[in-house]
């Protein structure tokens, strides 16, 4: 034997229920509750579909801030082009440069990092339009300060990159570690920094 979903007893007294309700408020209560069910139906499809809108435009734009493109082949020479120049328009120009250096030397200060010599070279300049600077940085350094100052350059400045962080100390209880870090520093060639 079936049983039904709702018993005989639930159902006779969710009847009940609505008969009751309907005698307390009368046909303008009952026209007046439909209203009020309608209303609040509607405002939860609009916000139903708001979040929807919402969340097809934060992919666009997690897409269009990635680079990424989910079909390639619909995207015209052109507008690939634009989005490059507005990527490469994220990087400083390279006679915007000198303004990154101090900064991350304040970086060091804060931590109590000492940067007593840094060698900077410039690497080849690549054929999509940026250029790069390796700048070495030998130092000693705790651990955690290290930590702090990495995190805040890389930060800070969103062309900076880690190219090689050794740490070496010579004993386990030394907290003092000797440090061979190189940053590289890309930049536009184009000439339109930030």
């Amino acid at each position: 034997m079936n049983k039904p979903l709702i018993s005989e007893q639930w159902s006779t007294r969710i009847i009940a229920s609505a008969w009751r309700l309907g005698n307390a408020l009368g046909i303008a209560g009952l026209i007046g509750l439909v209203a009020g069910v309608c209303i609040i139906g509607a405002g939860l499809l609009e916000v139903s579909r708001q979040k929807q809108l919402l969340d097809t435009k934060l992919h666009q734009l997690y897409v269009l801030q990635k680079g990424a493109v989910a079909n390639p082949a619909s995207i015209d020479r052109e507008q690939q082009k634009n989005q490059l120049q507005e990527y490469r328009r994220t990087f400083p120009a390279a006679d915007q440069l000198h303004l990154i250096w101090p900064s991350i030397e304040q970086l060091a200060r804060q931590e109590q990092i000492q940067l007593e010599q840094a060698a900077f070279h410039q690497a080849t300049n690549d054929a999509a339009g940026f250029g790069r600077v390796e700048v070495s940085l030998p130092l000693k350094s705790a651990y955690l300060p290290l930590k702090r100052f990495l995190a805040a350059v890389m930060n800070q400045h969103k062309t900076v990159a880690i190219e090689v962080l050794t740490m070496e100390r010579a004993k386990v209880s030394t907290p003092v570690f000797d440090v061979n870090l190189r940053l590289v520093l890309y930049y536009s060639l184009a000439g339109e920094g930030r």
